[in-house]
């Protein structure tokens, strides 16, 4: 487990490994093995920027890369990817999230920017495993999640929830809603991009995460943060 740590460095990864998945993130790069890690991050902290360059596979945090258990932690640095793999995906709090693994008490501050064709990008997380999730709980989304490219998923909270296998997420409820601020950028086919500022009307499935195939699995509480 990892407590109270606090990053305040900026962090500059280049990454050309294309074989296989690569981790990194300003407190954790790799919690554990997905699907069997029990480590939690609690009460951790990144105040770095961090830039990712290269071709390689990634996924990519401000504080997890990889799947863990987050609690109370905060970032307020940016996220900003130059170049990497078309498969990889990156979040304002972990790059990737696996199954069994919680995720509450957290803050994400930071912008996530994708400047080039990624899998998908997200306030919250990246993307998520085709398993069953309940989390989200307490969380504050305030930041700006901006892709450039058209066939990057993007959305405020997860990038890409895989429900291929017919899985189900649970996002937050009704004691303890996800808390949603900020703008979501999205790339269109032609070049263009379209932005949505969150507002109460907004607290939807359309802007909260994207799917595989439809939104229908899945239970969302949000509400919008008014600071």
């Amino acid at each position: 487990n990892v407590e109270s740590c606090v990053n305040e460095g900026y962090i500059y990864y280049h990454n050309d490994c294309t074989t296989s998945n690569t981790t990194c993130a300003g407190i954790v790069g790799w919690p554990g093995a997905e699907g069997k890690t029990t480590s939690v991050t609690t009460n951790c902290v990144n105040k770095g920027n961090i830039d990712i360059y290269g071709v390689g596979k990634g996924r990519i945090g401000t504080i997890h890369g990889g799947a863990g258990s987050m609690v109370g932690c905060t970032n307020y640095g940016n996220l900003t990817v130059y170049g990497n793999d078309s498969s990889s995906c990156f979040g304002g709090l972990a790059g990737y999230s696996g199954a069994n693994n919680k995720l509450e008490n957290c803050a994400a501050y930071g912008n996530v920017h994708a400047k080039v064709k990624v899998t998908s990008i997200g306030g919250m997380s990246g993307q998520s495993a085709g398993q069953v999730f309940d989390w989200g709980y307490d969380c504050i989304i305030n930041c700006t999640v901006q892709a450039d490219v058209a066939g990057t998923y993007a959305a405020m909270l997860v990038g890409r929830c895989n429900d291929k296998d017919g899985k189900s997420m649970v996002l937050g409820s009704t004691d303890r809603p996800v808390k949603v601020a900020g703008k979501l950028v999205r790339p269109n086919e032609d070049g263009t991009t379209t932005t949505t500022v969150m507002s109460p009307e907004t607290m939807t499935k359309e802007y909260m995460f994207v799917d595989y195939t439809t939104h229908n699995n899945h239970s969302l509480t949000a509400v919008y943060y008014a600071q």
